[in-house]
């Protein structure tokens, strides 16, 4: 059989239609040479066959005949056979078509299909285009300017354009007609200056023209602008701004000037050159304030006037002037005789700093001084005045940022020669006492104007009139001298300086100092007395007063000789000093030596000797009483990280010496068992300071009795503890005596408390633990006593008691999850019901169903129910349960049951969307997730239109994406992260979404406001694409006013995020963006919001 259909809607003239056919053998049998032949409509042009099938087609003469070699019997071969409308085709046309075989054919009744179709020509016409390039009332330059305007979006027919230019509005005799333009833009033909108006329309396949565009107008203006004439600064001024303000006459017709500033007449690379300077139409003159610094110098500067055609006129007539900072002095000014010169400058702004230089000669090489001024903003230096009579020159150097640049311009003056200043005493300082009967005095250098050195006279009384000086000099040359030799007592110093014109300076200020060269006696010790044993490591030092001393060095030492002093504490303001650092245990000797004011030091004290024992408890040789332990005491140390302390039956500590560690340096007392065997023993104290255990010099001794040994403690198992062994082990702690002598044990295991028959009892064990002999289940007491090498029996230790049971508890059966629950969790919480006897349970998670390497593995749960730590993958699970008891006897296993976890939570699977802008999917957040990933398709393979989406946090349980362009079914699945990298989902879910138009683009580039220098502006924005990636194409529009009635710039079907506008005439505009899906697509966003930018081109 054969069927034939065609695309619904009108089918317009001159365009393309196509007939589908569907050929299908109904029979059981295969069809051989199978010929499908189609005749075309009249009034249609063939232009080509598609088929799913490999058939072979051909076109003659108005039919298109195909042959197969066979169809299968119940197959189908669709043809599609696409025609070209012909321009004048109207009314009705009809398509027959027919199919036969070689193979018989029961019903051929069917082999026959014919289809109509109505040719209707389209009312609407191409609608008017928008006219890009020249804007309303742009003024030109050229005389062949250059129209552009936006392409029609006409669905039915291409289309052509005409354009018209006219001098007149009425179009009646245009200037330039030009028709049948495929493009859409032109150069005009030569237009001589003036006012024109311009329009243009599109015209269809079938010659009919659309509406006329709305009509502009620009003005040809090919006349440059006057010379402007220039008004200020006057001609060869001098100005001492750096930033000169220029001022010119406007020119009428002129909107803007370029000022050109250079110290070249021939201005072959200006140091300034501003273009646009803008002006209001209405203004008599025009003014510019340079925001550039000028160095010192001379300029030339000369102006040109541009109109708004962009015509630039001649340059104005060039003037000169010369920039010099200087203030005051004035030029060849006589100065008064007076201390110091102050020289004035106007600060440059942008300076860095300055240098003021002063010479005796113009060009500035002799006697040539450098005063250095930094910051930019000082603007005047103060220097010593002349020391000779005659001549100076000065200038200002400025500092830009790029170094000094010398000034070409200086000033003189004429100066008197002046006295020097006074000198500034540098050292000593006031009042200082030496030691020394020689002093070296020092002071500051005096110079003048030019760096001319003075000489000094110095003097040095024991009185302050210095009628009779101890030490004079005159003229010395230099800022320093060393007196002679002085005896003690207390000297007035001064100095002045003498110019090389022999001008005396005024005398400095006085300072004094004194000469004392007698040593302090030595002091007298206090504490600690000779021969003293003390217990803190830290002690205090006293010694008496000497007379005259104001301060003492004091001295500790191992060695007699302070060779190299433990401690040696200078200067000490006190007559006491408690030491800061701690001293090791051992002999020490101390010493004490006093200094005066002068920095004498007198000779050492006599020596003292002291040792440091910091043991307290027991005291030495005493007798101890009989107790079942024996505390020992010590001072504790500050700075100590701990302690040992020692115990021997020897004061050479090598005998049954038994070490016992302090770890805290804050403890001064240890507890230990007594002794077992009566009598002498010895003991010491070791401290660590931080570098290791140092071994005290000194020890103790002490005589003890025998005493019995202490109750063991028990160990395993706890009271009321069960276990599931029927000879259980028993363990106790190790007793033993103060010096580590070993015990021997008895154990006995009874049914009843009161051990009248044990069923297990044991004497003489040496070891701590032993493993009774077989035991029933039951409930048992047990304790063990210690006995000494003696033979003095120790006390029976607490009585505990254990439980022997070797019955495990039933499986346990399980509550939650439900067995195949599909959960959103990855730490899912297992519940199940108590097993009678257990009180401890293990839990096995596995995604393979034979739990060979379970994911989870708790053990052991104490309660009825586990919450997961440890977070799953999405995936199929199987879990289960088992029981111990308090004697870990273990159950057998629960029966397993199956979950999945799957983090998708909305849309629901086979949810149909609401149309919206966004669609956001949402998920259950996975604990210890560092991520995840939407993936989108539309495929539920993910293989087709596959589009991913990063989360990088873990907490973010929703993805917002963009609606779809196309409406259909989607599919969707969520992959997570948990540290190792991400983990594809064996899940995934679907959703039904209507086509929704796109989001409108976010507008990049320019910035709102922005200024540019460029009349063509990149214009960007932001990509837009569908939620499964789409990608779009754009409409944008630049007007210079916000209604885009009649944009300046305007295109379409833009497939990138950027475009560059035509070159525009300078003003403000105003731009935005939208989406489409595609080209003449109805599926388009809502416009951007507007933006502005301004064009200040040259």
């Amino acid at each position: 059989s054969i069927s034939m259909t065609q695309a619904a809607g009108p089918v317009y003239a001159a365009t393309s239609q196509t007939y589908t056919l569907t050929i299908t053998n109904v029979s059981t049998n295969a069809a051989q040479d199978v010929v499908i032949t189609d005749t075309l409509p009249t009034g249609t042009t063939y232009q080509s066959t598609s088929a799913n099938d490999p058939a072979i087609c051909q076109a003659v003469s108005g039919v298109v005949t195909c042959h197969l070699p066979t169809l299968a019997a119940g197959g189908t071969v669709t043809l599609s056979v696409t025609v070209n409308l012909d321009l004048a085709t109207r009314g009705t046309i009809i398509n027959s078509a027919s199919v036969s075989s070689t193979t018989p054919d029961s019903n051929s009744s069917n082999n026959q299909a014919t289809l109509t179709t109505t040719i209707v020509v389209p009312t609407t016409l191409a609608p008017a285009p928008v006219l890009i390039s020249p804007v309303t009332a742009a003024i030109l330059k050229t005389h062949t300017p250059t129209l552009t305007w936006n392409a029609v979006s006409y669905v039915y027919y291409p289309v052509t354009y005409q354009v018209m230019v006219d001098n007149n509005a009425t179009f009646v005799s245009p200037e330039f007609n030009a028709t049948g333009l495929n493009l859409t833009t032109v150069v005009t033909a030569t237009l001589p200056d003036g006012v024109y108006s311009w329009r243009v329309r599109a015209v269809d396949l079938l010659g009919r023209a659309g509406a006329w565009s709305a009509v502009r107008n620009f003005t040809v203006d090919t006349v440059p602008s006057l010379a402007p004439a220039l008004t200020s600064p006057a001609d060869n001024v001098t100005l001492t701004t750096a930033r000169p303000t220029f001022i010119w006459a406007a020119i009428a017709g002129a909107n803007r000037y370029r000022l050109q500033v250079d110290d070249d007449t021939f201005f072959g690379s200006p140091e300034i050159n501003i273009f646009p300077i803008a002006t209001m139409p209405s203004a008599a003159s025009v003014a510019y304030m340079l925001v550039t610094s000028l160095q010192q110098g001379s300029y030339h500067w000369r102006v040109q006037a541009y109109d708004v055609a962009g015509n630039p006129g001649n340059f104005s007539a060039i003037r000169t002037f010369k920039v010099n900072i200087q203030l005051t002095p004035a030029n060849g000014v006589s100065l008064a005789a007076t201390s110091t010169i102050t020289f004035t400058w106007q600060p440059v702004v942008s300076a860095t700093g300055y240098q003021v230089q002063v010479a005796t000669d113009a060009a500035f090489t002799t006697n040539l001084t450098s005063y250095d001024v930094i910051g930019g903003t000082v603007g005047t230096r103060t220097v010593p005045a002349t020391s000779v009579a005659g001549t100076y020159y000065w200038r200002v150097n400025v500092n830009l940022g790029s170094g000094l640049q010398v000034s070409p311009f200086y000033r003189s003056l004429i100066a008197p020669a002046v006295a020097p200043l006074a000198p500034v005493l540098l050292s000593p300082a006031n009042a200082v006492m030496s030691s020394a009967n020689t002093l070296t005095l020092t002071w500051a250098t005096i110079k003048d104007v030019v760096g001319r050195d003075a000489t000094y006279q110095i003097q040095v009384d024991n009185t302050a009139t210095f009628v009779s000086p101890e030490y004079t000099i005159n003229h010395l040359n230099g800022t320093s001298t060393t007196t002679s030799t002085l005896v003690d007592g207390l000297y007035i110093w001064r100095v002045r300086a003498i110019s090389s014109s022999n001008l005396v300076g005024p005398w400095s200020v006085v300072r004094t100092f004194t000469i004392d060269t007698k040593a302090p006696l030595a002091p007298a010790l206090s504490l600690p007395v000779n021969g003293a044993i003390v217990a803190n490591a830290r002690p205090t030092f006293s010694w008496l007063a000497v007379v005259g001393a104001n301060r003492y060095r004091l001295q500790v030492d191992d060695d007699a000789g302070f060779g190299s002093p433990e401690i040696n504490i200078f200067p000490v303001t006190t007559l006491s000093y408690a030491l800061i650092t701690s001293l090791q245990q051992g002999t020490y000797n101390w010493r004490v030596q006093a200094y005066d004011a002068a920095g004498n030091a007198g000779t050492f004290s006599a020596i003292r000797t002291f040792k440091v024992n910091i043991q307290l408890t027991p005291a030495n040789g005493i007798s101890l009483p009989v107790t079942p332990t024996i505390t020992f005491t010590w001072q504790p140390v500050v700075n100590a990280t701990g302690y040992q302390v020692q115990i021997a039956t020897d004061a050479a500590f090598t005998v049954n010496l038994t070490t016992y560690a302090v770890n805290n340096g804050t403890v001064g007392s240890l507890v230990v068992p007594a002794a077992s065997v009566a009598g002498s023993y010895y003991w010491r104290v070791n401290v660590n300071l931080g570098s290791g255990i140092v071994i005290s010099p000194f020890y103790r001794s002490f005589t003890s009795p025998s005493a019995p040994p202490p109750a063991p403690i028990l160990i395993n198992p706890v009271t009321g503890g069960a276990t599931n062994s029927t000879t259980p082990t028993l363990t106790w702690s190790s007793i033993k005596d103060l010096i580590g002598r070993d015990m021997t044990y008895q154990i006995q295991v009874d049914n009843t408390a009161t051990f009248i028959s044990p069923e297990y009892s044991a004497n003489g064990l040496t070891s701590t633990s032993t493993a009774t002999s077989t035991l029933a289940n039951g409930s048992y007491s047990w304790r063990v006593r210690a006995i000494s090498g003696s033979n003095l029996v120790g006390a029976w230790s607490t009585v505990r008691t254990f439980i022997v049971d070797t019955l495990p508890p039933p499986a346990p059966a399980l509550s939650a999850p439900a067995n195949g629950v599909m959960l959103a969790v990855g730490r899912p919480t297992f519940s199940w019901l108590a097993s009678a006897g257990a009180n401890h349970y293990r839990l096995q998670v596995d995604d393979d169903a034979a739990f060979g390497s379970p994911e989870i593995n708790a053990f052991p749960i104490t309660t009825l129910s586990y919450a997961l730590i440890t977070t799953l993958q999405q995936g199929t699970y199987s879990w289960r349960v088992q029981a111990y008891d308090a004697a870990e006897n273990v159950s057998a296993w629960s029966a397993v049951r199956t979950f999945k976890i799957n983090v998708q939570l909305t849309p629901a699977n086979g949810a149909s969307l609401t149309p919206t802008a966004t669609i956001t999917c949402t998920w259950q957040p996975v604990a210890t997730a560092v991520g995840f990933q939407l993936q989108i398709a539309t495929d539920s393979a993910f293989t087709a239109n596959l589009t991913t989406y990063d989360i990088n946090s873990g907490t973010v349980g929703t993805r917002t994406v963009p609606a779809a362009a196309v409406a259909g079914t989607y599919y969707w699945r969520v992959n997570v992260n948990l540290g190792n990298g991400l983990v594809i989902s064996p899940f995934y879910r679907s959703f039904v979404a209507p086509a929704v138009a796109p989001l409108a683009p976010a507008l990049i580039n320019p910035t709102a406001g922005f200024l540019s220098n460029v009349s063509g502006v990149t214009l960007s924005w932001s990509e837009v694409k569908d939620l499964v990636g789409r990608t779009m194409i754009y409409q944008i529009q630049v007007d210079n006013a916000a209604t885009f009635a009649s944009p300046e710039f305007a295109v379409s079907n833009v497939s990138g995020t950027s475009t560059t506008t035509i070159s525009l005439p300078n003003g403000i505009y105003n731009w935005r963006v939208r989406t489409l899906l595609s080209n003449n697509s109805p599926v388009m966003s809502a416009w951007s919001i507007i933006r502005t930018f301004t064009l200040a081109a040259p």
